[in-house]
């Protein structure tokens, strides 16, 4: 499994962890991790779905997106649920 690529005092990302940022807009923006995978150079990626929480209240779907693990971690670095795979 990918999470074992990690750094080991960081968590491991899986899918269904859901991870937050705060940006200087004060828009939350909060990303829900669909999968891991190696690209064809080995280096590990994490595709997530993005949602933009708005000042108004309405949330913005803005897609899937995708990141190395390591450009993830920097930008993600608050994990607020983990849910658990049946």
């Amino acid at each position: 499994m990918l999470a074992k690529l990690f750094k080991r005092d960081e968590p491991a990302i899986e899918k269904g962890c859901v991870y937050r940022r705060v940006r200087m807009d004060r828009t939350v923006e909060t990303a829900k991790v669909i999968s891991l995978y190696k690209d064809s150079f080995g280096i590990p990626h994490v595709r997530y779905q993005v949602v933009f929480g708005r000042v108004d209240g309405v949330p913005h779907h803005d897609g899937q997106r995708m990141l190395s693990v390591d450009a993830f971690i920097q930008q993600y670095g608050e994990r607020i649920v983990h849910a658990t795979t049946h």
